[in-house]
């Protein structure tokens, strides 16, 4: 007997449902891998939806929750560091260019040089020769001495790196940016706020003081509960509400 073919089956519904179902597992692996590294595990961050969604009369829970997920992938992206003169930036999350320079670069440029003094005195001792052409059959050893002057040239130019001026100025002026993530994490906030919230999303123009006691009276609903979202997502040490402030405060508004 012929087999039948059921017409109501669709045959590319199967890759579509393995495709989703390996999107949720990525999805939910990141997330684990995520939570655990700033010590959050799955059950942890449930607890600080759920007081969340109840402090601020939230009713989209699930969507809340996914958005807390959201903004800890936003968090870890790296901002990107530009050293081009003119172009010059380095990021509040970056470590800053004068300690990299002091720690890293100009160390390694200083090891490079006595690296390569040790062997401009040892290529004059005649049984060290023969010693290195014995291990080196393949006669790499006259390449990687070489490179060891490429790369001290490098480091030499990395350490005399400097910020230009901007055309007339005499000095350097204002702070590091802040990270992008940051403008990201208001944005997304807000769209969540205009969307499930319906009230408007505007910062009230920039307060005096950063600490929460002393401007919630200048605060409103929206950026009381982004600043309790990015309090619960951070370390005390890690935390800028400075920064976040900042940034809210250059947002539009959703609504009034």
């Amino acid at each position: 007997m012929a087999k039948r073919v059921r017409f109501d089956h669709d045959p590319n519904r199967d890759a579509q449902e393995d495709a989703q179902r390996d999107y949720r597992a990525a999805s939910e692996a990141m997330f684990e891998s995520r939570t655990k590294s700033i010590g959050l595990l799955d059950d942890k961050l449930i607890q600080i939806n759920d007081e969340i969604v109840a402090a601020h009369g939230i009713s989209a829970k699930a969507q809340h929750k996914r958005l807390l997920f959201l903004l800890l992938m936003v968090m870890d992206k790296k901002s990107v560091v530009d050293l081009s003169g003119a172009g010059w930036s380095v990021p509040k999350d970056a470590p800053p260019w004068k300690e990299t320079r002091q720690a890293h670069v100009e160390p390694i440029a200083l090891a490079l040089k006595k690296l390569i003094d040790q062997f401009d005195r040892a290529m004059d001792n005649v049984t060290f020769v023969a010693a290195v052409g014995e291990a080196d059959p393949n006669g790499w050893f006259a390449d990687r001495y070489a490179a060891l002057y490429d790369l001290l040239d490098v480091m030499g130019v990395a350490a005399s790196l400097k910020k230009a001026l901007p055309e007339g100025a005499e000095s350097f002026g204002g702070n590091r940016p802040n990270p992008a993530w940051v403008q990201d994490f208001g944005r997304m906030g807000q769209r969540f706020w205009a969307t499930y919230m319906k009230r408007g999303t505007r910062q009230p123009g920039t307060l005096p003081s950063f600490t929460r006691e002393a401007s919630v009276a200048g605060e409103n609903a929206f950026t009381r509960w982004i600043i309790d979202v990015y309090t619960a997502l951070t370390r005390p040490g890690e935390r800028n509400l400075a920064m976040l402030r900042t940034e809210l405060s250059k947002l539009g508004a959703y609504g009034g």
